[in-house]
């Protein structure tokens, strides 16, 4: 993935136009990427999520390679095999740079395949940042606020010692990579006295703890169906025919659901 970016500015980029990502073949060689606050519920309903020591800070991640470090998420033509697209590949080519006053502001690769015929601008006739750009700004000004909560959350984890193993069918690869998942153990032998002081003043990273180790369960790297979903029949307590089995859908409602997509025509996410 393209690490070098540019702020956006007119004198570069005046005509040019931008269409979201279709094609994700710069992930091929991805095996992790990092993992929003917003996101984190959804994230983890389709990859398996590890804490990743680094020096700055830890950091959540999800891990989308398998136990070999191949990641199966990419198919052949450059389409994500996956029903959800994490924020930060959703986003491609766009980031977060300081400008040459220090404001931090929308940044492009300079990799990105801009033209005149894209779907949509990055600047008005009048020289203002269009309503896709400014969406898209928003949205990486709002993941970038929300980090410092979800680090915290995984140094405490850390620091009691909740976060230090990392599942073996996961792969050996993600310990040597600084990455480590719940210590499932040391979770239950908490003395009521943390437990308690966890609830009153660090409630996210109790809850953190729990999505992690929900998003070990059942993980089976697949190339098309990276985390399945099997139907479910009833058995009948009658004589009357058995219904269809249905895969299960969550409602429209569901709290797990944030509705992550950018709305490119407005300025909300």
């Amino acid at each position: 993935m393209d690490r070098l970016f540019e702020p956006i500015s007119l004198s570069r980029h005046t005509r040019l136009r931008w269409s979201p990502t279709r094609d994700f073949s710069f992930a091929r060689d991805m095996r992790w990427v990092p993992v929003t606050y917003r996101e984190l519920h959804r994230a983890a309903h389709h990859f398996p999520l590890c804490i990743r020591q680094t020096e700055a800070a830890p950091e959540l991640i999800a891990i989308l390679a398998d136990a070999s470090g191949h990641n199966g998420y990419v198919g052949d033509d450059g389409a994500w095999l996956c029903p959800y697209v994490p924020f930060h590949l959703r986003l491609h080519p766009f980031s977060l740079a300081g400008d040459a006053t220090g404001r931090r502001g929308l940044a492009i690769a300079r990799s990105a395949a801009l033209g005149e015929t894209g779907d949509y601008p990055l600047f008005e006739a009048e020289g203002t940042l269009s309503a896709a750009a400014r969406a898209v700004e928003k949205a990486l000004v709002e993941a970038a606020a929300s980090l410092a909560e979800l680090r915290t959350a995984c140094a405490r984890l850390l620091a009691l010692g909740m976060a230090r193993t990392t599942p073996e069918h996961l792969g050996d690869w993600l310990a040597l990579e600084g990455c480590c998942g719940i210590d499932t153990d040391a979770l239950k032998a908490a003395s009521p006295h943390v437990l308690t002081d966890l609830y009153a003043n660090a409630a996210a990273a109790l809850e953190l703890a729990e999505i992690i180790r929900f998003s070990h369960l059942g993980f089976r790297p697949a190339r098309s169906s990276p985390r399945p979903r099997p139907a479910v029949t009833l058995r009948p307590k009658d004589s009357r025919a058995p219904a269809a089995a249905r895969p299960f859908q969550r409602p429209a409602a569901e709290f797990l659901d944030y509705g992550d997509t950018l709305d490119f025509d407005g300025d909300g996410f």
